[in-house]
């Protein structure tokens, strides 16, 4: 989780908008990027255009490599895919942006008309984008793997939540991810820093697959579209700026 070129690419796979060039992977064996860009596309809304790429060993774009200074190598790596993707995701779009780099606020700088929001863990990178001026989106991908037991009290916080998740920490992993993308639609809005315990579900949840309504501290109603398989997904979009009740 977490917020493109060298590599070129023998293979690129564009169907509904949905980038997931293959090659020059980093870990490729143990990732399939078509299974990932077609779950993506299931819980990501038609205005909006997506995509996946494995992480790739050299995606630098020479014109961002003042954002890599200092950065440690595997981090380097997957964010500089997850640029690399956002132009190729852009350029499907029928945008043609050059270097991505970053706002005052360290977020990335879309061109002019367009919102967008990428993630990566170590072995992929994913990014959507939509263009409007009302779009605020957010997205998040982690291995389908347990959450970390000494962060679980924090991350899974109301009665609902824990009524959700139970013993299951992969599905705690999932609520996670959710949480993170609902922090990258509305920081856009608010520039607030939003912990865990600021981002709640509204409404009973399914636990694989599904949509969940939830809010923010800062007065958000945001709906998450979630995926369990073949990796941990969330696709975060706000939907209303209601002040909700507490939890």
């Amino acid at each position: 989780m977490v917020d493109d070129t060298g590599a070129e690419s023998t293979t690129d796979v564009a169907v509904a908008r949905t980038v997931a060039p293959t090659v020059d992977r980093i870990g490729a064996d143990s990732v399939d990027v078509g299974a990932i860009a077609a779950a993506l596309r299931s819980i990501v809304d038609d205005d909006l255009a997506c995509g996946a790429r494995a992480v790739l060993r050299d995606p630098i774009h020479p014109g961002e490599r003042c954002l890599y200074v200092g950065v440690v190598d595997s981090v380097r790596r997957a964010t500089a895919t997850g640029r690399m993707l956002a132009r190729e995701v852009l350029h499907s779009m029928g945008v043609s942006p050059g270097p991505i780099l970053r706002t005052t606020g360290g977020r990335a700088d879309w061109p002019a008309g367009i919102a967008g929001s990428i993630a990566h863990d170590d072995a992929v990178a994913v990014c959507v984008c939509g263009a409007g001026v009302n779009i605020t989106i957010g997205v998040d991908v982690e291995p389908a793997e347990p959450l970390p037991r000494e962060i679980v009290a924090d991350v899974v916080s109301t009665e609902l939540e824990r009524a959700l998740v139970g013993n299951d920490l992969v599905l705690a992993r999932l609520l996670f991810c959710a949480k993170e993308a609902v922090y990258k639609a509305c920081f856009p809005l608010d520039a607030v820093f939003l912990e865990f315990k600021d981002v709640w579900l509204l409404e009973p949840a399914t636990s694989t697959a599904g949509s969940w309504l939830m809010a923010t501290s800062t007065g958000r109603q945001v709906r998450v579209q979630v995926r369990r398989a073949p990796r941990l997904l969330a696709v975060a979009r706000v939907v209303s700026s209601l002040v909700p009740m507490a939890p």
